[in-house]
């Protein structure tokens, strides 16, 4: 499964669902993990 993107802290001292709650409130995959949107060509981040 790997590092979650938002609910895992990874970067900084917090998650970024914490650190960015309205981002994390419109994001549609949020247990994507930091490997696959970093590993994406495009951001792999899909807002609603």
């Amino acid at each position: 499964h790997g590092t979650r993107f938002w609910k895992d802290t990874w970067l900084g001292e917090t998650p970024l669902a914490l650190q960015y709650p309205s981002l994390y409130n419109i994001a549609q995959r949020k247990e994507v993990s930091v490997a696959i949107v970093l590993g994406s060509v495009v951001l792999n981040i899909q807002f609603r």
